[in-house]
């Protein structure tokens, strides 16, 4: 009677019993870890207890903390929460109509307003609409309360959170500032004739009113389109900021090149008045010189600024405009632009919801396309049961034509029994539900996680087999012997290194031991 090794007993119950789904560990990393442990520990003996008070603590702590954030996020919203976000929803909705309402109103009165002070100049589009303008102030007052009403909701909504969101300091400030236009009016009208003090400070509240059209962006982010937009312009910022530092530098270090080859022209008195009043508009101080500078780098306009300089000046200052158009112009713009542009593929490209919005409309656009090939196959046919045999999908695949359609579909069909064998269960028939599962599968290449499936799927059926190989051993009366710890792999069983199995030996200080390959020289009997 053979005795069965205890080490290859406990093996062959640890493989059959399906546990080599976890990852493997051998018995050297089982020994290092132990030993690295025992370390560990003697060394945090060596410390002070005060110390490991406080890490065990904080151990603790960071635990608790994080049991109570996934108690957080397992939480599902409440019925209550799920009406006030709704209502916030809306809530939103109606104040950007508003919004909107509030604008074109503003825009008719100007409209109005400045034709009626062409009439006063004396032009001929002037028109008279002063019996209108009593309507427009009594509709922006009924404007500034409602803005007023929507905003104490915003604060009895969000509570602590609305000091926490920039937009609603943003409504805060303008609806504060429709007040204070509303009070100084009123003033003005019960006070007689105000004074120009009076009325620069009522002009300037109410050009503040023209700013309400910027709460219209609260309510882009219900578009994918607009929201997209809007966040494409915040990441640009920084960039904008860099930019404009940069254009900054190099416009400013102009200014102050021409401005001092300048001066001497403009103090030249033999030479024109004229001229010399037009270079000093234009480079005779710091700012004018800088805004020049700005004009030929932004608008484009650079001969008008240039041409003068070389025709009456020298056209020795064809080298200066020469290098500051081609580089600054052409070059440095052009690459400014380039990584605006880069910013904002990368925002839209991160943007999650923009990106699955995108892939599902993708899909439903490639589910129809497959369910529309699979109708034409069966009408084809002439069959009344919705659905496809193996024979006739090889008769359709063997035209060229169907080929190349599913080429553009990103599906390979060299072999139609292949595909007929991935698309089918078990059954011989192909639903149209089998069909778009299947072949949604199939597209593209394979994914990483599927090929990972498949490399462990092979690695426990090697282990088992190994593992039946050695039980046949054992019943034959040969057991194998356990090697010495240099022969034990990290990647295999206690007792055998997969990566070395073949033939090959160990010498020791008496001499040679063999150890034979299994999988190579012997065979699995039943």
């Amino acid at each position: 009677m053979t005795t069965t090794h205890p080490a290859a007993f406990r093996y062959c119950c640890w493989v059959t019993s399906g546990v080599p789904k976890t990852p493997h560990i051998s018995t050297r990393q089982i020994l290092k870890t132990c030993k690295d442990g025992k370390k560990k520990h003697h060394r945090s003996k060596g410390r002070k207890g005060t110390s490991g008070s406080k890490s065990s603590k904080q151990r603790k702590g960071t635990m608790n903390d994080l049991l109570q954030g996934a108690e957080i996020q397992s939480k599902k919203p409440s019925s209550s929460q799920l009406a006030l976000q709704k209502f916030r929803h809306y809530l939103d909705h109606v104040a950007g109509g508003l919004v909107l309402l509030n604008s074109i109103l503003l825009m008719v009165q100007l409209e109005l307003e400045g034709r009626q002070l062409a009439l006063e100049l004396g032009l001929p589009e002037g028109e008279s609409f002063e019996s209108m303008m009593p309507i427009f102030s009594a509709l922006d007052t009924i404007f500034v309360f409602v803005f007023l009403v929507e905003l104490l909701i915003r604060i009895g909504l969000e509570r602590c959170l609305f000091l926490k969101d920039i937009a609603n300091w943003l409504d805060f400030i303008l609806v504060a500032g429709g007040m204070f236009d509303l009070v100084l009016s009123s003033q003005a009208m019960g006070g007689g004739d105000p004074n120009a003090q009076d009325m620069v400070t009522l002009r300037f509240v109410s050009a503040l009113k023209a700013f309400r059209a910027i709460r219209m962006v609260r309510s882009f982010r219900f578009s994918p389109g607009l929201r997209m937009l809007v966040k494409a312009c915040q990441c640009c910022l920084p960039s904008l900021c860099w930019s404009m530092l940069l254009l900054a530098v190099f416009m400013c270090m102009g200014a102050l090149i021409l401005g001092n080859l300048l001066q001497d022209y403009i103090r030249d008195g033999a030479q024109s008045m004229v001229d010399r009043q037009w270079v000093w508009e234009r480079y005779g101080t710091t700012y004018r010189a800088t805004y020049t500078l700005y004009e030929i780098t932004f608008a484009g306009n650079w001969p008008t600024n240039v041409r003068p300089i070389l025709d009456k000046v020298s056209h020795a200052f064809v080298i200066f405009y020469l290098l500051y158009i081609t580089v600054i112009v052409f070059a440095v713009i052009r690459v400014i632009s380039a990584i605006f542009l880069k910013d904002t593929l990368d925002e839209a490209n991160n943007d999650a919801q923009h990106l699955v919005l995108d892939r599902m409309r993708k899909r439903d656009m490639y589910v129809e396309r497959l369910a529309n090939v699979f109708h034409a196959i069966i009408e084809q046919d002439g069959q009344d049961k919705n659905v496809l045999t193996e024979k006739r999908l090889e008769e359709i695949l063997e035209d060229k034509k169907v080929k190349a359609y599913f080429s553009t579909l990103e599906i390979d069909v060299q072999e139609s029994a292949a595909l007929f064998n991935l698309l089918d269960n078990g059954d011989g028939m192909v639903t149209l539900e089998e069909f778009i599962n299947g072949i949604m599968r199939c597209k593209g290449p394979a994914r990483a996680i599927d090929t990972f499936a498949l490399h462990s799927d092979v690695k426990q059926l090697d282990a088992k087999l190994r593992a039946l190989m050695r039980m046949n051993h054992l019943g034959q009366g040969e057991p194998p012997q356990k090697p010495d710890a240099k022969m034990v792999s990290q990647e295999d069983s206690p007792w055998e290194n997969p990566a070395e199995s073949r033939s090959k030996s160990e010498t020791s200080g008496t001499g040679t031991r063999q150890v034979r390959d299994y999988r190579t020289s012997d065979k699995i009997t039943m």
